[in-house]
């Protein structure tokens, strides 16, 4: 019972932990190599909670951003399925619903974007004009760059239309 007691909190807590909760063992009285590995699974707690509450708040500083940008933003991942897609980038393509697991092609219903994309998988960061004469004749500067290790691809958009009607003017 001194031996299995001690060894079976410390896996009840280690189930816990497993499923999220932030439990750590505490108070595990044990001599020896239980209580070392108990103090051992303490501080592996205690670190990957703190890498989680560090983690949560790096997404929110990055949802912050991508939130309040002007620039759409679009990720898309290797089999072309969008992961993110900004606020800015939804009104700029018209998209009516939230695109997360659409396909590229669905989301931005673009052929001319969907090859930028393409294209910088292959071959490297790209940048093009798209005009987009079914949507409004919105002009838009579509920046493309392939993700580290096959993540897939980041698309960049900016609204250039107002900048075009000055150069027309001039």
């Amino acid at each position: 019972g001194r031996v299995t007691g001690p060894l079976r909190h410390l896996t009840s807590v280690a189930d816990e932990v497993a499923r999220g909760s932030p439990t750590t063992v505490l108070g595990v009285p044990a001599e020896g190599e239980i209580g070392r590995l108990a103090e051992a699974f303490n501080q592996m707690a205690d670190q990957l909670q703190a890498q989680m509450l560090s983690l949560a708040h790096e997404r929110d500083v990055l949802a912050s951003v991508l939130t309040n940008m002007a620039d759409g933003i679009v990720v898309a991942n290797q089999q072309g399925q969008v992961v993110i897609a900004n606020e800015a980038a939804r009104r700029m393509l018209d998209m009516v619903d939230v695109p997360d697991g659409l396909s590229l092609a669905r989301a931005v219903r673009d052929h001319e974007i969907c090859e930028v994309l393409r294209d910088a998988l292959m071959q490297g960061s790209r940048r093009v004009e798209v005009r987009r004469v079914e949507h409004s004749g919105r002009h838009l500067r579509v920046s493309a760059a392939p993700l580290r290790e096959g993540g897939g691809g980041l698309l960049v958009l900016r609204d250039v239309t107002e900048e075009r009607r000055v150069e027309n003017l001039r």
